[in-house]
């Protein structure tokens, strides 16, 4: 969805809630693929987030980095180069695509050269959502049976959020997440495992109006939130 608001101040706002919230923290992916002047834009972004109000926010990737190192801090993880050393971490090999195979052939670069396999079900965009429900499921298990021993354990990201039809209309993500957003819910109840990141459509909001505010959408998005928090327990 299109915002107006500036890079700057969407920082300050994270930095303001995570003064408050010290036991918190924020992982962003970032896609900059409409970003026309890569060079330009990273310089600016670099005295940006190295400048006095931000400078101690964000942190480094590295495979094994952990909630405790994270917490009270931001992680980037950029789709595209902006510099020779990312600011958190690179991602590699992000495809928009619904076989699994495809899905955990990318992987993740920190700033000191460390990498690990980093697997993405990001489907969206298309004119029909078929498929999606089950490549939310598949990355489910696949995250579920990694080995967490290793050095180098893979980081996944499964998206429930998507958008299907020719033009993003808001009303298209609350159509998805009613699908999407259930079959989450319903597989995590019933699985233990630890499932990597899961990033969804109206995150606390189980029910939600329609742009015209017409329909009501049940979205299940607090019952998804509680899932994933219980899921951390298990």
């Amino acid at each position: 969805m299109t915002t107006t608001l500036l890079v700057k101040d969407f920082f300050q706002i994270l930095k303001d809630f995570l003064t408050a919230n010290p036991s918190e923290f924020c992982i962003l992916t970032v896609d900059l693929s409409a970003t026309s002047d890569m060079k330009a834009w990273g310089k600016e972004f670099r005295e940006m987030v190295s400048s006095a109000s931000f400078k101690d926010m964000f942190a480094d990737f590295k495979p094994r980095l952990t909630v405790g190192e994270l917490r009270g801090h931001v992680l980037i993880l950029s789709r595209h180069e902006f510099g020779e050393k990312p600011i958190g971490g690179y991602c590699y090999g992000w495809v928009d695509d619904l076989e699994l195979e495809k899905q955990t052939k990318g992987h993740i670069t920190g700033p000191d050269g460390s990498e690990t396999p980093l697997w993405v079900q990001d489907y969206w965009g298309k004119r029909n959502r078929d498929g999606k429900d089950d490549a939310v499921l598949r990355m489910l298990e696949a995250a579920a049976k990694r080995d967490m021993t290793v050095a180098t354990p893979a980081w996944v990201i499964n998206y429930p959020s998507a958008y299907f039809g020719i033009i993003p209309f808001s009303d298209d993500y609350r159509e998805n997440a009613t699908f999407a957003n259930a079959v989450t819910v319903n597989w995590l109840s019933n699985h233990t495992g630890s499932v990597g990141i899961i990033y969804m459509d109206f995150a606390g909001m189980n029910m939600s109006p329609s742009y015209t505010g017409k329909d009501i959408y049940e979205t299940v998005g607090m019952k998804l939130v509680d899932s994933v928090i219980k899921q951390n327990w298990k």
